[in-house]
């Protein structure tokens, strides 16, 4: 288990870090201590016994909890802010490859001072001082090692360690004296390559001044790599995230042609405010998707020329862009769908094909009255979506008015049973909007022949 920086050990005693590791403690001793918790070692269910294995306090059994998001142990910690979050993981990506650089500028360094050693003690001399270094070498630093000749190949988790013996053992058999000294340079300065200079002066850059190395060249060409490098990662990241956006616009327009909408028209088009008692910001809530998922009707009811197509078409084209699977159509032409398929006898298949789609859009519901067998139809394709898909009714009439279009009266009372059912209700009025524009333009046709000029502009809501 590791310990998050945020927990803090009882009284005096040291506090665990992030890179401290305890093994929990099965056994139940010290639940039956009697000692008092600290407000740090209030019970939850995240909460372990534990026996630290590393540092001072090594042995000692704590209660700990290792959930950063214990709402006991860190009730004040607040949500990650995401622009905040972004810039901290920006900055841990400077700072790593900064730390990378360093680190290549450092081998590179060694390696240019080995170029430049020479020979001065005789061959058995060389092997015996190399062996008796690289025996105190650490595993760690003998796999880098062999890494760096070449011996060894692959991940870190496929090298054993008589691998790492027999590349180390084919460095000591070095044909010539040149080459055991570099071995020797190398292993002495292999510890200040890949961590920052702990003394002054700097081992590795003295040696480097020593041998006429140019740091600072080296330093510039690694930074120009890493540069490069991270200039052809960005510009990957570009090209996948242009062809995502193009196979996400591609989708959205699948989804929207498949939807046989009767009009383009999205609810950015709508203005409100030429219709001030539909609910905008109930509208603005609806395109967000909700509803979908929780499988609601929505009902705009309202007199023609009030927006409710518009309204509909709008919710379908949002809902195609969250690429969900949208059907636009009319209770007329959805009757006639299921009365032809019945003379094939493929009610059932045409009714399993509505029941895939995400929404539906069922447009002038009452402008036409229903036969009994179409009421009943629509009843199916209503009955089958309840409480499993969402559904778009529009009506112009009010729902006491519904016994016109649906003359048996237990049917409408089931149909509106089913329909109403959670759903959300909007009225859209009875001020026609086509009305209202056909008598402004009229009017603004009549001043223009009386002398005025007026530029006439209008774009339909419904």
């Amino acid at each position: 288990m590791q310990i998050t920086n945020e927990w803090k050990a009882p009284g005096n005693s040291a506090i665990l870090g992030r890179n401290q590791y305890v093994a929990l403690n099965l056994s139940a001793n010290s639940a039956k201590s009697k000692k008092p918790l600290s407000p740090y070692q209030k019970p939850c269910k995240h909460m372990s016994e534990a026996i630290v294995v590393d540092g001072t306090e090594r042995g000692r059994i704590a209660k700990v909890c290792a959930e950063p998001n214990c709402r006991v142990h860190f009730a004040d910690r607040r949500a990650p802010n995401p622009a905040q979050t972004a810039k901290e993981r920006e900055q841990r990506r400077k700072d790593l490859e900064r730390q990378k650089v360093e680190a290549t500028v450092r081998h590179r360094t060694l390696a240019e001072v080995l170029k430049r050693i020479g020979a001065p003690l005789d061959r058995a001399d060389l092997a015996l001082v190399a062996s008796a270094l690289l025996n105190k070498l650490e595993p760690l630093r003998r796999e880098l090692l062999a890494r760096r000749h070449k011996l060894i190949e692959g991940p870190a988790s496929e090298v054993t360690h008589p691998q790492v013996q027999q590349g180390i053992a084919r460095l000591l058999w070095q044909p010539d004296e040149g080459a055991l000294s570099k071995l020797l340079i190398e292993v002495v300065l292999l510890e200040c390559t890949d961590r920052a200079p702990t003394s002054d002066p700097d081992v590795l850059i003295a040696t480097a001044k020593r041998h006429r190395v140019d740091v600072d060249k080296l330093r510039k060409a690694v930074e120009q790599e890493f540069t490069a490098k991270r200039a052809k990662q960005e510009a990957k990241q570009t090209k996948a995230a242009k062809k995502a956006e193009e196979r996400d616009r591609h989708a959205v327009e699948k989804r929207i042609h498949d939807a046989r909408l009767p009009r383009m028209k999205t609810l950015e088009e709508f203005d409100f405010n030429q219709a001030p008692q539909i609910p905008a910001a109930k509208i603005r809530e609806l395109a967000e998707g909700g509803y979908i998922g929780r499988a609601e009707p929505v009902v705009l009811m309202g007199e023609c020329g009030t927006g409710k197509t518009h309204l509909a078409t709008g919710l379908c084209v949002a809902a195609c862009r969250q690429k969900r699977r949208v059907r636009f159509t009319t209770a007329a032409n959805l009757v006639n769908e299921l009365v032809e398929a019945q003379q094939h006898n493929g009610v059932r298949r045409v009714l399993a094909r509505w029941m895939r789609y995400d929404v539906i859009a069922l447009d002038e519901v009452g402008y036409v009255p229903l036969a009994e067998i179409g009421a009943e139809f629509l009843f199916q394709v209503i009955a089958e979506r309840a409480e499993r898909a969402s559904m778009i009714v529009t009506t112009n009439l009010p729902f006491s008015e519904w016994t016109q279009v649906f003359p048996n009266p237990r049917l409408c009372k089931a149909l509106l049973d089913r329909i109403t059912d959670r759903a959300h209700i909007i009225e859209t009025g009875t001020d026609s909007y086509r009305f209202r524009r056909t008598l402004e333009v009229r009017n603004k046709k009549k001043v223009a022949r009386s002398g005025g000029s007026v530029v006439v502009t209008a774009s339909a809501t419904t």
